[in-house]
């Protein structure tokens, strides 16, 4: 009656199926010789669908049906997708671990070795972020710190105990900013913390509280001091950029440091 049954249609889609196979073999080998390594594991699945598909063609040509129809070409899809899917798995293994040195290696270019705090180097991107904003619609708080003495210490106990002390410093300041800002650790013996953006009444808290655990370290040579200088970035402030509040901030840190020196402690 003219009309295909699905067994008429077997062979030529076989036929097809196979030249797009040969063909895609064709083009990843040409791959492969030319250094594309990746395309290996397809090479080997793309094979293992054609072996399937001649074997299939091979059944379907033969004058009587056999036990092993479709089965043949049924393990070679299995095949297909277990190499495909092993060399999936592959490449986002390899794609996950690269992205987790790549985040390792950004990580220490961005934290200071012995305090574990962020560095200089994170310290100048943070200010650049903030130079670059068009316009300030929040408060930034800025303090700058100078560990008092840290030089004598060296000199008489060593590098080991400013170190020691380095490290307890850091740990005083995370405590200190762990719900307020960010600390940095921007030279010797220099730290930095930004507050973006700045609840004021939460800052002026610790900056009070700061001062005050200041006048008790001061009456206690066993334990460190800091001198510190803070300003605040404010919206429509005395302040035109963050390099201004910066420069104020440390220049207070300053003049805390030889007020300390001079026996006076605010």
């Amino acid at each position: 009656m003219g009309i295909l049954t699905y067994y008429d249609i077997l062979t030529p889609s076989a036929i097809i199926l196979l030249s797009y196979l040969v063909l895609l073999i064709f083009f990843s080998f040409r791959a492969y010789l030319r250094g594309n390594s990746a395309v290996k594991q397809f090479l080997i699945a793309i094979s293992c669908l054609m072996a399937s598909v001649v074997g299939e063609l091979v059944l379907l040509l033969l004058p009587f049906m056999t036990l092993l129809n479709a089965l043949i070409l049924n393990l070679g899809i299995v095949a297909f997708g277990t190499v495909l899917l092993r060399q999936v798995l592959v490449l986002v293994m390899k794609f996950v671990e690269r992205k987790g040195k790549e985040e390792y290696l950004l990580s220490l270019a961005h934290t200071d070795g012995l305090t574990g705090l962020s560095n200089r180097r994170a310290f100048e991107e943070r200010m650049d972020g903030i130079r670059k904003c068009s316009r300030l619609i929040h408060p930034i708080g800025l303090m700058v710190f100078d560990v008092n003495d840290l030089k004598m210490l060296n000199d008489k106990e060593g590098h080991a105990a400013g170190d020691a002390l380095l490290r307890e410093v850091a740990r005083q300041l995370s405590r200190w900013f762990a719900q307020t800002g960010d600390v940095y650790r921007i030279g010797g013996d220099e730290f930095a913390m930004i507050c973006d953006p700045c609840n004021t009444a939460s800052y002026e808290s610790i900056r009070k509280e700061i001062a005050s655990d200041m006048l008790v370290r001061a009456k206690d040579p066993a334990r460190f001091s800091l001198a510190f200088g803070e300003a605040l970035f404010t919206p429509n402030g005395e302040f035109v950029s963050i390099d201004e509040v910066f420069a104020e901030a440390d220049a207070r840190m300053y003049r805390h440091k030889m007020e300390m020196k001079n026996g006076f402690v605010r």
